[in-house]
């Protein structure tokens, strides 16, 4: 549940909440496994907006491409169910971070069961020269500093 989610003392945790839509379930009703990757994805957006950065800001020139990720399914989601997005900060580099995201679904009792947790793996980009190609960037210490407040441990670089 979202409130057993270890962070240190001073760190916050970022939580959005949707429902699970039905074009979002298989033939079971049941949420796929690749709608959950788009609900992370709505969370970090919000996440990152709320720290006056986007996701994707090209007249700025700023991409977050996903270095890696990874996922535990932990019990099925169906339509209808509310859930709570929630991330947290695992690791803040010089060019890249982890992002540590947590989804729960409220029961009719009021009470959460976790559905899904794992991480994702971000860098921050810039265009490199033509054709599209990209190359990392160190992240702006602004935003470096917005992130500090959701960090789950003290490791920085």
């Amino acid at each position: 549940m979202l409130k057993d989610i270890e962070v240190s003392s001073n760190a916050k945790l970022f939580s959005v909440s949707k429902n699970v839509e039905f074009c979002e379930t298989d033939m079971a009703g049941i949420a796929h496994f690749s709608n959950i990757f788009r609900y992370v994805e709505y969370a970090e957006t919000r996440f990152f907006q709320q720290g006056g950065m986007s996701i994707c800001d090209p007249a700025k020139d700023q991409k977050w491409p996903i270095l890696s990720v990874n996922c535990d399914f932990l019990r099925p989601m169906t339509f209808g169910d509310e859930i709570l997005i929630a991330i947290n900060v695992g690791r803040i580099g010089t060019k890249s971070l982890v992002l540590n995201f947590f989804i729960c679904k409220k029961l009719s009792d009021g009470r959460e069961e976790d559905v899904s947790r794992g991480q994702l793996t971000v860098i921050h980009a810039k265009a490199s020269g033509e054709h599209g190609k990209i190359a990392t960037a160190e992240i702006p210490p602004d935003f470096k500093s917005y992130l500090r407040e959701y960090l789950a441990a003290a490791d920085c670089d």
